[in-house]
């Protein structure tokens, strides 16, 4: 199996949307993001979409109510939004 050059991997506690809420304060991307994250990761491996971050996925997540308060994604979030 080949490795692909172009994988990301991007950092919840990235400083680009560490502090995004997720889904509102006091909760946010660096402490309950890692779904939105792998997601993410996921995601710009089609180029379709490899200007996506894990701020988009947040904002996806968050908008559909896969992103919880305190406990971060909903498994359901993750699937919809790789189906997205």
């Amino acid at each position: 199996m080949s490795r692909n050059k172009k994988v990301k991997n991007f950092k919840q506690y990235d400083s680009r949307w560490a502090r995004v809420p997720y889904p509102r304060a006091p909760y946010y991307m660096a402490d309950s993001g890692c779904g939105a994250t792998a997601c993410a990761d996921i995601v710009v491996t089609n180029p379709k979409y490899k200007d996506k971050t894990p701020k988009n996925m947040a904002k996806f997540m968050t908008k559909r109510g896969y992103a919880i308060p305190d406990a971060g994604t909903a498994w359901a979030g993750i699937t919809a939004c790789l189906k997205h």
